[in-house]
């Protein structure tokens, strides 16, 4: 190992694990009609309890074409992984993307949730 290394232990996680997907239709009507929301231009993040943090992905049907939608799913989905050790744990989140942020940069999306994930930690707090 070299001087400049950090042991595995003291380096976050920042793999998506299965786990921590939500898949179930159930949970997302649940999250949908009960949950609690804070939103900004581009997405809207529904929140609720759970034993263990997970995230679901979802995209407005507004959104034409299934490439544009799964694109955009794929971006959602790299930048909750990028953010996931800051959302306020014991709890279950839907990320939305309200339109087509295929073209929307990264930067710009990243400092949106990072946004919501602050009125989130307000709101619980």
């Amino acid at each position: 190992m070299s001087a400049t290394a950090e042991p595995r232990d003291c380096v976050a996680k920042y793999s998506l694990d299965k786990r921590k997907i939500i898949k179930k239709s159930r949970v997302f009507t649940e999250l949908f009609a009960s949950g609690k929301r804070v939103s900004s231009t581009d997405l809207l993040l529904l929140f609720g309890p759970a034993e263990t943090t997970r995230f679901g992905f979802a995209v407005s049907s507004k959104i034409k074409g299934a490439v544009r939608r799964n694109r955009t799913k794929r971006r959602l989905r790299e930048i909750v992984r990028l953010n996931q050790h800051d959302f306020p744990p014991g709890r279950q989140y839907i990320v939305l993307a309200r339109r087509d942020l295929a073209r929307v940069e990264f930067d710009a999306l990243n400092n949106e949730l990072r946004g919501l994930i602050g009125k989130v930690r307000r709101i619980e707090s």
